[in-house]
């Protein structure tokens, strides 16, 4: 049953308790909070096909479940990517709580990720240990119906959801299974996640925080649109499948924006194509996603193709938290544009993606073929300025308020997700078209 506070004292009460934020996530704030502005509207983002076939895509440890709402045997599925703390994710998490309790033929895929180091983090690592003991869809109806998000509230669902205390205490300690939350909030950033709340019903993602009307109306619809499917007998996994295989079908590419963004100076960034009249793209990558690997075979062809009409500006970090920065191919990356060789060793890194190795004498023969000696090659690669240049990189990031991977700005247009080729080529010919 629903707390007597209302819906926005109960998200006053939480915010009160992420007053300890960290600086570094002053960039997951425009990358992964719903900011008004953001929320407002929902992303044409598509996760890749993966995330939604497969849920445990980004929870691949033996050590839990995925976390479902509702009948696992429920026809329709819908995969949520949300966090406790956010004002607009707890009212999605209510409003998807209230349909749940309507709706005998949903099934909720729910992943918690993990915000900050303080209070979101300890209340997504909480409801994780629930899930160790398959309690989690009652911890988190009580954390969402009512409690706040500091130790007290989440004692306190945890106790309401009739979980061994002791056991659930030492599993919140556990050095694996807080790695693990981690390691699901990156993985669904690399799958391409532009913000939270973003859900995925019929095979397409949706971003924002979106009403219990609206969401009623979208289920209305997926139910049209699965009935033929239901009455072949298909499983839920199969439904799932086709339904996943006809939004495939129809394509589909990221948000493009129709105002300009101006700019500034992108200063000595790895560049090609034609510098000097060329319309400017600026592109966003994380290595490691699976849309920025479709991107840069995009990118490829068209700067192979159309080469003299397109000045490219790739900015890739291996890591948006700077602390995990130090375990990705990054700093070979920066050391390599040091040397003018950036498009040289890009392949290699970006083909090997977040499971790249990260340190320096795995490059050794990409250095020591540059002229750099082994002496030469530890000075360059313990040089202050490779970290410099990555938190300048973050810094333009948050100016533009990049929010997923990959992100680009053709001629000052953002376009929140993956771009296929013919909408570049679209957007191209609108930049290089004559004023009437």
């Amino acid at each position: 049953m629903m707390h007597d506070a209302t819906p926005t004292q109960r998200r006053s009460r939480r915010h009160d308790s992420r007053a300890g934020w960290q600086a570094w996530a002053a960039l997951l704030l425009s990358a992964l909070l719903c900011l008004a502005a953001a929320c407002a509207r929902p992303a044409a983002l598509r996760l890749p096909a993966t995330a939604v076939t497969s849920p445990s895509a980004v929870v691949d440890d033996e050590l839990s479940e995925i976390p479902w709402l509702g009948d696992r045997a429920a026809p329709i599925t819908m995969v949520v990517y949300n966090a406790y703390g956010c004002a607009t994710c707890d009212a999605f998490a209510e409003s998807v709580l209230r349909v749940l309790d309507t709706a005998p033929d949903l099934r909720v895929v729910y992943h918690v990720l993990a915000l900050d180091d303080g209070a979101e983090f300890e209340a997504a690592v909480a409801a994780r240990a629930a899930l160790v003991q398959g309690r989690f869809a009652a911890f988190h109806r009580h954390l969402v119906e009512g409690e706040r998000i500091d130790e007290a509230g989440l004692v306190a669902a945890a106790r309401q959801a009739g979980v061994d205390m002791t056991r659930w205490q030492r599993d919140r300690e556990s050095a694996e299974l807080r790695e693990l939350v981690e390691d699901i909030t990156d993985r669904a950033r690399r799958l391409g996640l532009q913000g939270v709340p973003t859900f995925v019903l019929g095979g397409e993602a949706h971003h924002g925080g979106w009403t219990e009307g609206r969401l009623r109306d979208a289920l209305a619809s997926e139910r049209e649109a699965v009935a033929p499917l239901v009455a072949e007998g298909l499983s839920p996994d199969a439904i799932l499948e086709a339904r996943l295989a006809q939004r495939s079908r129809q394509g589909g590419h990221g948000h493009v924006e129709s105002r300009r963004t101006a700019l500034p100076a992108l200063g000595d960034r790895p560049a090609r194509g034609n510098t000097e009249t060329g319309v400017l793209i600026v592109e966003f990558s994380l290595l490691g996603c699976p849309a920025c690997e479709r991107q840069r075979e995009v990118m490829r062809t068209l700067l192979a193709e159309r080469g003299d009409d397109v000045h490219h500006v790739l900015i890739v970090v291996g890591a948006v938290r700077p602390e995990r920065w130090a375990a990705t191919g990054d700093r070979a990356l920066r050391a390599a544009h040091r040397l003018g060789a950036f498009w040289e060793l890009y392949p290699q890194v970006a083909f090997l993606g977040a499971d790249g190795p990260a340190d320096m004498e795995a490059y050794a023969a990409f250095f020591e073929a540059r002229g750099l000696d082994a002496a030469a090659r530890s000075q360059l690669w313990s040089d202050p300025a490779l970290e410099t240049s990555l938190e300048a990189d973050l810094d333009l990031m948050r100016a533009l308020q990049v929010e997923g991977f990959p992100t680009l700005f053709v001629d000052g247009r953002a376009i929140r997700g993956f771009a296929p080729r013919e909408l570049l080529d679209a957007l191209l010919q609108e930049a290089t078209q004559a004023p009437e």
